[in-house]
């Protein structure tokens, strides 16, 4: 399935280029930090509301994805609401 990291700050062109999209649903899986939190509001208050945005709960003490195992990111990814 394809995927996008914003590597910071996500921008303007991302946000539009995902508006643009045919994409209907969006797994939000930021970082679990303050800056984190702060894009996730970003994007859900930029995208369109036409796409469905699934939040993924990194669970402490992960920081971000990179600190899952296969098995704990896809649980996050499942119970992602």
């Amino acid at each position: 399935c394809p995927a996008m990291a914003c590597l910071g700050t996500p921008s303007k062109e991302q946000i539009d280029a995902i508006n643009r999209s045919c994409v209907t649903t969006l797994y939000l899986a930021f970082d679990n930090d303050e800056a984190g939190m702060r894009f996730n509001q970003i994007f859900h208050q930029a995208l369109s509301k036409r796409i469905l945005l699934l939040d993924v709960v990194i669970p402490h003490p992960a920081k971000d994805v990179g600190d899952l195992s296969y098995d704990a990111f896809w649980k996050a990814v499942d119970e992602a609401k």
